[in-house]
């Protein structure tokens, strides 16, 4: 194999390696939150503590207090996209733990609910404001 091909199918397998390596994988101390829509719908990580998130699909932080900030994309009843932003304040966050954000649409009205490592939930807010 020639020196450009194989500098080439190296540089390949770097970054097929960098995909599979897990971006949550927090510092000690820190908390992750993991941010799960449902289908028809996107979410993005926007805000911690008015501090704008450096990645899209995650929050990582220390300490127990966060106001976490979300925008949300859905389809309404007339298949018009929609924008909403949601803010999700919790008191207790624990460092070292996983936490996932999960989107939530009943009756038209679109939630979201913060949702521990043993499946419970912890926070929510019922009724996020659309655009």
């Amino acid at each position: 194999m020639s020196i450009p091909k194989t500098v080439g199918a190296a540089a390949l397998l770097l970054v097929v390696h960098g995909c599979a390596v897990d971006p949550t994988r927090p510092q000690p101390g820190q908390t992750v939150v993991d941010l799960d829509s449902t289908s028809g719908t996107e979410m993005v990580a926007r805000r911690a503590n008015e501090t704008p998130a450096s990645d899209l699909r995650t929050f990582q932080f220390t300490g127990s207090k966060q106001s976490l900030e979300v925008g949300l994309t859905r389809r309404d009843y007339r298949g018009i996209r929609r924008l909403c932003i949601a803010t999700l304040t919790y008191d207790e966050f624990l460092p070292d733990q996983h936490y996932s954000l999960i989107q939530s649409t009943t009756g038209g009205r679109v939630g979201v609910q913060l949702v521990d490592r043993s499946g419970s939930i912890v926070a929510h807010v019922d009724e996020v404001p659309c655009l």
